[in-house]
Order: C-alpha cells, then structure tokens, then sequence
C-alpha cells in the first residue's frame, strides 16, 4: 500500500455532471411525493436539485453514495458538501455521514422547540438544520445507536443566506471520540478525546437527508467529496 502518497486513502468525489441522474452511476437518490430528485442539465460545474413538493411531512429528496463503504472506525473518516438553499425558512436537512442509504424516508433527528430527538437513522455525524426549531440554526450533531452524543447550536452568523452556496464538512477519527465540524473552511466546533465514541462502529455512507416541513424548497448541491484511511483489515 503506497504510504508516501495520498493515493493510501480512499476517496471519492462526484460533481454531477450530466444531464440525468442515470448518468451518474455511484449516487443513490430518493424523491417522495411530489419532491423530484434530478441533475440540473447543462449547469455550469454540474449540480444536482433537490426539490420539495411543499406538502410537508413527505421526503423532500435524498442523496447518498452508492454503498456503505465507510465504516466508522475502519480509518478516520471525512466528507464536504456544497449546497444552496433558495428558501431557508421551512425545511429539515442533515449534511453528513449516516447509516442508511437514501433509499426510504429517513431522518437523522427531530426537534420540538430546541430539543432534539434521534429519528430513524441511529448512527449520524454532521450538520443538521430544522426551520421549524424555536432557535433554527446549523447544529454540529452526533448520535451513537440513537443517543445523541454532540449537540452544539451555532451562532445565527453561520445560518445560511438564501441561494447562496455554502461548503459543511465534518471529520471523524480513528478511535471515533474526536470530531471536527468545519463550514466555508472554518472550525466551527470541535470535540477532543471524548471520553466514549461519538459514533458507533457501523458502515456509513455520506449524503443528504431531508424532509419537507410543508414549503417549496429546492436544495442544489455542487459537489460532494469524501475521504477516509484506508482499512488495514
């Protein structure tokens, strides 16, 4: 195994570029209802939209990679996403690593007023985002086996701005109980040697996941990256 080049990881990357989400072979996608899930054709660098049919309480669309190859655990793990929201006040969206692939109406937490409850994934890391939460902010979240390990509520100064693109990432270690939450590049919370793991050692995959709180919402990502040490097993 090379160990003097970043060719030891394993890493993926998908831009979206195509016409059609058939053209893209290692994404699994969901719409439900009226939501649609589709490559926006002929954008400039590729996109993929992500579109609620505004009913609520239905799936606005999932994404995911194809399979989960990425075992928390296995190697330190990390994943980016670039996404646009064009309406930021009624939506529910997770941005991160999960346990289930984007193929059921799946979601990492809910919230009543600012208190939030692990949903029907039981292994997430990442940012989530709920409008219909008394504080709607971006919060750095974990949960292991359904009990929420991180929960930090970010300042309004990170809320996203309508229709503007914005990059979260969120990096796990080896050990799984330290954990970097970063937006735009910067460190926005972090947890060091956490006295038990944040997570637990399961297979992950990264992705979206989202649901409609009953407003037309269209989520456009540009690209998703993922990364992760190589499993010596």
């Amino acid at each position: 195994m090379p160990t003097d080049t970043s060719f030891g990881e394993v890493r993926f990357f998908e831009d979206f570029l195509g016409t059609a989400v058939a053209d893209i072979p290692n994404i699994s996608v969901l719409a439900d209802g009226a939501g649609t899930t589709e490559c926006v054709a002929g954008a400039a660098d590729g996109r993929l939209s992500l579109v609620s049919g505004g009913a609520g309480g239905g799936e606005i669309g999932s994404m995911t990679t194809l399979g989960l190859n990425w075992t928390a655990g296995g190697g330190w793990l990390k994943m980016e996403m670039r996404i646009a929201v064009d309406d930021i006040t009624d939506y529910t969206v997770h941005v991160g690593f999960g346990n289930e692939i984007a193929t059921g109406d799946d979601t990492a937490f809910t919230i009543s007023g600012d208190v939030e409850s692990s949903g029907t994934l039981a292994d997430t890391i990442g940012f989530y985002r709920d409008g219909d939460a008394t504080t709607a902010v971006w919060r750095c979240m974990a949960q292991n086996t359904s009990v929420i390990t991180v929960q930090k509520e970010l300042g309004v100064a990170h809320n996203p701005v309508a229709a503007t693109f914005t990059t979260l990432g969120v990096y796990l270690s080896l050990d799984r109980k330290s954990a970097v939450w970063y937006i735009d590049g910067e460190e926005v919370h972090r947890v060091d040697a956490n006295s038990s793991a944040l997570i637990a050692a399961v297979d992950l995959v990264p992705g979206i996941w989202q649901l409609d709180e009953g407003t037309v919402t269209t989520i456009e990502v540009d690209y998703l990256y993922c990364a992760k040490g190589r499993n010596t097993a």
